[in-house]
C-alpha cells in the first residue's frame, strides 16, 4: 500500500452525527541509523528526523497569524528549555497555499532537537506540518525538512 492510499479512508458511520469534531495526525519517520564500531559493537540509534502532519477541523474562524501564534506561546508554556529561533515568516507550499513557518530548539533527555513548524489554513482546515532533526544537524538539513513540508497538498496527486 502507498503512503497516499493509506491517508485515505472514510467513517460512513460519522458522516451525519452532529458535533463531532475531526483531527488527523500521521508520522513519517527517517530509518532508524544504526553505527556499528571497530570492535563489533553497535550504537544505539539517534534521534530520527520525521515529519509530523496534523490537521483539524476549525470550528471557529481562525487566521493564521493567530494560530502561530496560539502554537509559540502554548509551546513556550509547555515545552522546559524551548527557545525560538526563527520566525514566525511567509511559507509557500507547492501547491501554491500559503502558510507561516516557526523554527524552535529544545532539550530533551536524548538529544537537543530543532523543528520547524509550518501553518496552513485551507477553507475550515488547520494543517500543523512539523519536521524534527537533531539540533546538531537542524542547518545542514533545515532546506531538506522545508522541501518535505512544502510538498504537502491538500489532496494526492493524481495518478
Amino acid at each position: 500500500m502507498t503512503i497516499p492510499d493509506m491517508l485515505l479512508f472514510d467513517l460512513p458511520a460519522l458522516r451525519d452525527r452532529e458535533g463531532w469534531q475531526v483531527a488527523l495526525q500521521a508520522t513519517f519517520l527517517e530509518p532508524a541509523i544504526v553505527t556499528e564500531l571497530a570492535s563489533g559493537e553497535t550504537l544505539p540509534p539517534g534521534p530520527r528526523a520525521n515529519v509530523v502532519v496534523g490537521r483539524r477541523l476549525l470550528t471557529e474562524p481562525l487566521t493564521l497569524e493567530a494560530a502561530i501564534e496560539m502554537t509559540r506561546a502554548n509551546m513556550l508554556q509547555g515545552v522546559a528549555g524551548l527557545r525560538v529561533l526563527r520566525g514566525p515568516e511567509p511559507f509557500a507550499f507547492d501547491d501554491g497555499g500559503a502558510g507561516l513557518s516557526l523554527d524552535i530548539q529544545f532539550p530533551t533527555p536524548i538529544a537537543t532537537l530543532a523543528q520547524v513548524h509550518v501553518l496552513r489554513i485551507d477553507a475550515d482546515v488547520l494543517t500543523e506540518c512539523v519536521a524534527t532533526v537533531d539540533e546538531a544537524s537542524f542547518e545542514d538539513r533545515r532546506e531538506e525538512m522545508l522541501d518535505i513540508v512544502r510538498s504537502f497538498r491538500r489532496r494526492p496527486a493524481p495518478g
